[in-house]
């Protein structure tokens, strides 16, 4: 199980590509199927990362969305 910390320097610096980077480098270490759990921003940030990346989509078994921030303000891009 690898759980990456998101919020990684800091929330205040948080932006969507970074979040995508983090969860990305996170998945590529791993081996076997992934299952994807987010939360809000994590939400939105696995959708974007799946939607990015065909290979990583191809090892995915399931996708748990919880609360997805599907609409966010232009400072979150």
């Amino acid at each position: 199980c690898i759980v990456p910390d998101l919020n990684h320097p800091s929330f205040r610096s948080l932006t969507l590509s970074r979040t995508i980077e983090t969860a990305s480098g996170a998945a590529a270490r791993s081996t076997g199927p992934l299952i994807f759990v987010g939360s809000s921003f994590g939400a939105l940030t696995a959708l974007h990362l799946l939607a990015k990346s065909p290979e990583l989509a191809g090892r995915t078994s399931r996708v748990v969305l919880v609360a997805p921030a599907l609409e966010l303000p232009e400072r979150w891009e």
